[in-house]
């Protein structure tokens, strides 16, 4: 526990003096998103309204890990490029205590003339700061209606799922916006896992989920989600802007039956063994693959906590119209760990892992338009990829 809790202040001393020295906008990293070893976890959701006047309106949800008491400040700024300079002076507002255990729900409102593209998050945490870029442009492509969904009577609307039993209210951002109803779709598509990052030719195309339920509900009405799946909200029946989010099992993002368990295998498994399992979906069938491919049950259950935490976080972090651990985000994560460096460029999103001392390996994902979710990325997949990811398989696989 030590060793991890020094791993985390080099990182973060590290990411506090790289953000102090940063030009511009897009030389910022972003890894701490992901990381693990920080403290607290992190989310975040942006709308956009087009009312009088433009208006971004981002919704952070924050909970601390720890056992100390943090200080928390905000403070947003909008702009054109990401060649923009990083704001010499930062004036942070909202400033709060987050003790250890805690979480917090902040609402932030940045006014944007029409030329401006961008949203500069800075977030201060104990005398560190983390960055965050919000792209809001014509390249924007979240499709959310004017309303937006709360947990159980919270201020948690950052989630992208749910769990089975969670009772939402979709308020609307102000009184000027006139809904008075909502259309929910239940709909059912069993979504395939991402595929290798080489395979440059397969089709990406997943089909489309069917439509098995609607129901209409009032505005701030309490609407119960007892089935599991993907959901759709949108306004009226003709209206293009719609938006996706997943319900799941009370147990998620941490999967605990031997189906669920299953499934993230087929990253580091054959052909033949992923079908074996898939076809008897038993614990025993379960252990027996761990053995073959971690070795000795001393080995294999450290690999298997870390694979399986790794998945875990897959889904926190990357579900939105798909389990996390199905996206290619969420394939790279499992298999690679958190990237060492993330940086934004307009609607693509590029993740880095040091290969050695003098080289790296990347992967670039792009923000894609889908009618479910406006956070979806696609890896841009490369058959350059081939030998490093099979050498991250066998590392797994200890051959």
């Amino acid at each position: 526990m030590k060793f991890l809790i020094s791993l985390s202040t080099i990182f973060l001393v590290f990411l506090n003096g790289f953000f102090a020295n940063a030009q511009t906008l897009d030389s910022l990293d972003l890894s701490f998103k992901y990381y693990q070893g920080k403290g607290f976890e992190y989310e975040s959701r942006i709308y956009v309204t087009e009312n009088e006047t433009r208006k971004a309106i981002l919704f952070v949800q924050i909970t601390n890990l720890s056992s100390s008491e943090r200080d928390v400040a905000f403070s947003t700024s909008a702009h054109n490029d990401l060649d923009e300079k990083v704001p010499d002076q930062i004036n942070y507002q909202k400033n709060q205590v987050l003790k250890g255990g805690e979480t917090i729900h902040v609402q932030l409102e940045q006014e944007l003339t029409d030329d401006q593209n961008w949203v500069f998050l800075a977030m201060r945490i104990n005398n560190l700061m983390y960055p965050d870029l919000f792209l809001v442009g014509e390249r924007f492509i979240f499709n959310s209606p004017s309303v937006f969904p709360a947990i159980n009577g919270s201020q948690d609307i950052t989630s992208t799922y749910f769990k089975k039993g969670d009772e939402l209210t979709f308020n609307t951002f102000n009184n000027g916006v006139n809904v008075d109803s909502l259309l929910i779709y239940q709909l059912d598509y069993d979504f395939k896992p991402a595929y290798p990052p080489m395979f440059e030719s397969f089709n990406q195309n997943e089909g489309g989920p069917e439509n098995i339920n609607s129901i209409k509900i009032g505005i701030s009405q309490t609407f119960r989600f007892d089935s599991t799946g993907l959901y759709q909200y949108k306004e009226s029946e003709e209206s293009m802007e719609a938006q996706g989010f997943r319900v799941e099992e009370s147990n998620f993002p941490k999967l605990q039956t031997v189906e669920g368990l299953i499934g993230p295998l087929r990253y580091i498994s054959s052909n033949k063994e992923y079908n074996e399992l898939d076809s008897l979906k038993s614990k025993k069938a379960l252990d027996q693959f761990f053995l073959r491919a971690f070795g000795s049950p001393g080995r294999a259950k450290p690999k298997i906590k870390l694979y399986f935490n790794r998945v875990a976080k897959a889904n926190y972090y990357f579900t939105n119209y798909k389990e996390g651990w199905k996206t290619d985000q969420g394939m790279l994560y499992i298999i690679l760990g958190s990237p060492t460096n993330i940086k934004k460029d307009g609607n693509y999103e590029i993740w880095s892992y040091k290969k050695g001392l003098n080289s790296t390996l990347s992967f670039t994902f792009v923000q894609v338009k889908d009618p479910y979710s406006g956070y979806h990325f696609v890896l841009i997949r490369k058959d350059e990829y081939q030998n490093d990811w099979f050498k991250a398989i066998d590392t797994w696989r200890g051959r």
